[in-house]
């Protein structure tokens, strides 16, 4: 078996460090590649999250909207048979005085009796519509945190750096330069 001169031996280890250089800038590409899809996977995540948070944030709202409305309905729809029915009271109550002879101050006490009973009970309505109204503006208000909170909760991504070949090629011609320096030490050339 012959020998390996220093010349092939020079050329084999250039060889080899070309070799890991180039496939060490290769792999470093192909993580660089693999982080960016997983970077845009996460950010389509991310963004998916936000339109759920603010789909469910409109529906919600929508919904409260529609409840309070029908709530507003239906009590406007009390306080007119309420009025309604105050009006047939009295009427009632008048037609039965004037049959029995009664008149003056006791039919005005007696108006201002019922006109008091039913205005009560209008207030009321009005003042539990007005809680209605006040509570179903802080449930908004929460309802829109929440959605601002869903929304603004993202999952981080890892910044991508792009691998530089330069990198490489710098490592090669070190490695290239330890493998000549190495045999001109073994023929005495260099001391």
């Amino acid at each position: 078996m012959t020998p390996i001169s220093s010349t092939h031996l020079m050329a084999m280890n250039a060889a080899m460090s070309a070799s890991q250089s180039l496939l060490g800038y290769m792999q470093a590409r192909q993580n660089a590649a693999s982080q960016r899809a997983y970077n845009a996977m996460i950010e389509a995540i991310n963004h998916q999250n936000a339109l759920n948070a603010y789909d469910a944030y409109y529906n919600n709202l929508q919904a409260l909207e529609s409840r309070l409305s029908e709530e507003y309905m239906a009590t406007g729809q009390k306080l007119v048979m309420s009025q309604k029915q105050a009006l047939e009271v009295a009427g009632h109550a008048k037609a039965s005085a004037a049959a029995s002879g009664f008149g003056g101050v006791s039919i005005n006490n007696m108006m201002r009796h019922i006109a008091g009973q039913f205005s009560s009970a209008d207030r009321t309505a009005r003042k539990n519509m007005d809680n209605q109204g006040i509570q179903s503006y802080r449930n908004a208000v929460g309802m829109h945190h929440d959605m601002l909170s869903k929304a603004n909760n993202v999952i981080p991504t890892t910044p991508v750096q792009k691998p530089s070949p330069w990198a490489h090629l710098l490592g090669l011609g070190g490695d290239l330069m330890r493998t000549y320096s190495s045999l001109q030490m073994a023929k005495g050339g260099i001391r």
